[in-house]
């Protein structure tokens, strides 16, 4: 059972990342359109084609490369945990109280690590500027 509920969430995810990814690739693609073809012809004279080119698969690479790999991984991560937990408590059920004690922790944990790594990057990023 355990099993075929890892599967199943995998599937789900996977059918919702890829209908979510093609929807954002079309909203991308027609703000990109609408922008390269309300811009003036000026312009349009003046940029080379091959950078507006270049710059719009960039845009829709963003989304179509490194974040589906992401989703993946947080996905698999985060069912990794919960089957493990569960085939634990299955075995030893005592064990449900260490494991909800530890992941309230990591919870926390990953909260506060979020929140330092927002403000280090704004400080790196200040730096570079200047």
């Amino acid at each position: 059972m355990i099993i075929i509920a890892a599967i199943g969430i995998y599937a789900i995810a996977n059918i919702f990342f890829n209908y979510r990814a093609i929807a954002a690739s079309k909203v991308i693609h027609h703000k990109l359109v609408d922008s390269v073809f309300t811009s003036t012809f000026r312009w349009l004279d003046e940029t080379p084609t091959a950078r507006i080119i270049a710059r719009c698969t960039q845009d829709v690479r963003s989304i179509d490369g490194p974040l589906p790999q992401n989703f993946y991984w947080v996905v698999n991560q985060s069912t990794g945990v919960v089957i493990r937990l569960c085939a634990v408590i299955i075995v030893t059920p005592i064990f449900i109280v260490p494991g909800l004690f530890v992941a309230l922790v990591g919870t926390v944990m990953g909260s506060i690590y979020l929140k330092a790594q927002l403000s280090i990057k704004r400080e790196l990023r200040y730096e570079l500027i200047f």
